[in-house]
């Protein structure tokens, strides 16, 4: 009797953890309890070849709020303008992340093996985007952080 409650509790716990698991990937849905909004996957590409570039964009969208995945070199330097790519099939995404950059040059590209939903290739045009003028490297903002630390203490 007791072996065969036991064994149903068992098939209980087993059934909720294989519904809620298949919920999951029905509905993938990550929602962002500080803004209120799916959270955009987003990696930022340097195409135009000056240095800190990316790094620069890649701050500016963090303090928008999107998740940067990745940011580093694309696969050449010859982009004469910014483009972004629909990664996830949600372009929705896509002209989010166009809008807070004042970009219109956007194109669906899938695919589902990046994990993530918007490609910011950052072209020779990128004086042209939309940021804020105190978005810097990190190495600035990281000694701009320290030094204010160092002077508290002091």
């Amino acid at each position: 009797m007791a072996a065969s409650l036991l064994t149903f509790l068992l098939g209980v716990v087993v059934l909720l953890l294989v519904v809620s698991t298949l919920v999951r990937w029905i509905s993938p849905r990550r929602e962002d309890a500080i803004y209120g909004r799916n959270i955009i996957r987003v990696e930022v590409l340097n195409g135009c070849g000056e240095s800190g570039v990316a790094e620069r964009v890649t701050n500016w969208l963090r303090e928008q709020g999107f998740d940067i995945v990745y940011y580093g070199n694309a696969d050449s330097y010859g982009y004469e303008e910014s483009i972004l790519f629909d990664r996830s099939g949600r372009p929705e995404f896509a002209l989010e992340v166009g809008q807070i950059l004042g970009c219109e040059n956007i194109e669906r590209r899938y695919d589902g093996l990046l994990l993530l939903d918007v490609s910011v290739i950052v072209g020779k045009d990128w004086r042209g985007l939309r940021l804020a003028p105190e978005a810097q490297s990190l190495w600035e903002s990281a000694a701009r952080r320290a030094r204010a630390l160092l002077e508290s203490w002091l």
